[in-house]
């Protein structure tokens, strides 16, 4: 008997399915779906704000109308961009940071697969999460609109309180402005980490 006869031909491995993810296509009915919706809820919108502009405009006050409006749009944009920039940052500053191995063990390898198929979308997925998160926060602290108005035009109600000796407005006015700073800066730190 010869080594060859005891030689097991080497056969290739079994070809693994690989993961690969397809771009479901979205025809030209789901388009005119979608911008129909897109559409009603625009015009359902700005029949409820004209509506609004219009009264308060017959009652005299479009003042208090635009401000309160200037106010919200104001507190959106501030609030997405403290934590949708603080965010962001982290996001990419955790990419840059990260350390580049090749994976050894079984379960980093079909890791590693995963990260090959997330890789052309990681830049939509980072603008997606900032995106999404700075306008989730931002209408959150749109919403507290009337208590940052009343921090900014704050007035002296004469009387003192007798624990801490501080006006009585303070609470009114300023204690719950500092709340709102207080939930901003612990909600950018909590999603930062």
């Amino acid at each position: 008997m010869t080594n060859a006869e005891y030689d097991v031909p080497q056969q290739p491995p079994p070809n693994r399915p690989t993961l690969q993810f397809q771009r479901p296509k979205i025809g030209p009915f789901w388009w005119t779906v979608i911008a129909l919706v897109v559409l009603g809820a625009l015009l359902v919108a700005f029949a409820d704000v004209w509506t609004e502009v219009l009264w308060f405009n017959q009652v005299g006050f479009s003042d208090v109308f635009w401000t309160s409006w200037f106010a919200r749009i104001g507190l959106f944009i501030l609030g997405a961009l403290i934590v949708g920039g603080i965010v962001g940052l982290n996001l990419f500053l955790a990419f840059r940071m990260r350390k580049a191995y090749s994976p050894l063990a079984a379960a980093d390898r079909n890791l590693e697969q995963y990260r090959r198929q997330i890789q052309p979308y990681r830049r939509w997925i980072f603008w997606g999460i900032t995106i999404l998160l700075g306008a989730m926060f931002g209408s959150a602290l749109s919403a507290g609109w009337q208590t940052v108005l009343l921090f900014f035009n704050q007035f002296s109600f004469g009387t003192t309180d007798p624990q801490f000796n501080l006006d009585v407005s303070f609470y009114v006015f300023s204690l719950p402005f500092l709340r709102i700073v207080t939930s901003v800066l612990m909600t950018a730190l909590g999603l930062s980490l």
